[in-house]
């Protein structure tokens, strides 16, 4: 979900400016930004360049709340949110990198699969076109699912989440999206 009809104008991006909300959510507009970075850097280890596109400029904390940057402030806004939620409640730091690098694979999965229902081609990846929104759909549900992995095995080597974590967080997922499949 994105708050693409929320902050539609540069106006209503200067409203929450004026009123100090970017300022306090800055460190967490750069840690989701950095997540999506190091998920983009991760795909190149995933899946072969024939399939890849050049890797789209991240903005920046800075750069986030400018017209050129708006379009990200949409599309993660909410992740943005989560993260400073767990950081509130006291989540240490190198597991709440895991964790925002994690809702950056949850939501991709959920995003594609989405596509498969509604016979769409959104990708949060990015992906070089190739045959039809499924086929793309496909791909990136494969791919984020490789990424989730090694964003938990990364999480697993930084002592931030143990196996049996890993684990049930990827059960966890499946069954959800399952659900919600079934739902369909």
């Amino acid at each position: 979900m994105t708050l693409s009809p929320v902050f539609r104008s540069q106006e209503a991006v200067q409203l929450l400016a004026d009123r100090g909300v970017w300022t306090r959510l800055a460190g967490d507009m750069e840690a989701q930004a950095e997540a999506v970075r190091v998920v983009y850097a991760d795909l190149e280890r995933v899946l072969g360049p024939e399939f890849r596109t050049a890797v789209p400029h991240v903005p920046t904390a800075a750069e986030v709340t400018t017209p050129a940057g708006l379009h990200f402030l949409q599309e993660y806004f909410f992740l943005i949110l989560f993260r400073s939620i767990f950081a509130a409640l006291g989540v240490e730091a190198k597991r709440l990198q895991v964790y925002t690098e994690l809702n950056f694979c949850i939501k991709g999965t959920i995003t594609a699969a989405d596509n498969l229902f509604d016979d769409q081609a959104k990708s949060l990846l990015p992906l070089a076109e190739r045959a039809g929104s499924r086929f793309m759909s496909i791909l990136q549900l494969m791919a984020f699912e490789r990424l989730m992995r090694g964003v938990l095995d990364r999480g697993q080597q930084a002592a931030a989440v143990t196996p049996m974590d890993r684990d049930q967080i990827q059960r966890g997922l499946l069954d959800r999206m399952a659900t919600i499949g079934t739902l369909e």
